[in-house]
């Protein structure tokens, strides 16, 4: 029994570890050229977030977000920070000045290029609930940068913006627009999860003894 014991927790590790590529948690759409809200710090706004809700009905750990930022063509983006909170607008994750990748994907308004912006090798773990999430890019002091909108509302609620020239520290909704975005992340599994993914190989385990 303790042999038994001692295989089936080895199979549960090798079961987690098995999950190399993540998964989409969350998809809130592909922005579609529409409206656009201030998500940037240091630039010529001194600090702005824009944040949308998404949902998580499993214990999950967030790898990626992905979302799109139009950047004016003199942005000298030093790097990206990234805020979690919960329902009642709680902050339960704030990074600074991470490291980003960006794809280029044409110009827009006469003097803003467009970026789909990924901040990778998170590891953030989220219980389930609902949660807010916005990504903002970091500047030398000039310049400005946006995030993508659109006014297809996913989730519970349209978004939420916070900047210093409106009401700050105060959450202030925006009615029918929504942040583009999207959450890639491992799902925990669960003791009975794993002990579906390993009863096979314990069965022929049995079989050959």
């Amino acid at each position: 029994m303790k042999k038994l014991t001692i295989i089936l927790i080895s199979l549960c590790i090798c079961a987690v570890q098995s999950r190399a590529d993540s998964d989409i948690l969350w998809d809130n759409g592909d922005w579609e050229g529409g409206s656009n809200n201030s998500s940037e710090r240091n630039t010529l706004v001194t600090e702005s977030w824009s944040v949308d809700d998404f949902i998580i009905t499993e214990p999950v750990v967030i790898r990626e977000f992905l979302w799109t930022s139009l950047m004016r063509d003199d942005m000298n983006a030093l790097g990206s920070d990234l805020i979690i909170l919960n329902e009642a607008f709680e902050t339960i994750a704030e990074l600074s000045d991470l490291s980003f990748s960006r794809v280029f994907d044409g110009t827009i308004f006469g003097e803003f290029e467009i970026y789909h912006v990924t901040l990778s090798g998170l590891a953030i773990e989220l219980q389930p609930g609902r949660y807010f999430i916005g990504g903002r890019m970091v500047g030398d002091g000039t310049s400005r940068a946006v995030s993508g909108m659109n006014s297809t509302i996913r989730g519970e609620s349209a978004m939420y913006f916070q900047s210093d020239h409106f009401g700050y520290p105060d959450w202030t909704q925006l009615v029918g627009l929504d942040v583009a975005f999207k959450v890639y992340g491992d799902i925990i599994p669960t003791p009975p999860t794993l002990l579906a993914l390993t009863l096979p190989g314990l069965l022929a385990l049995r079989r050959r003894r």
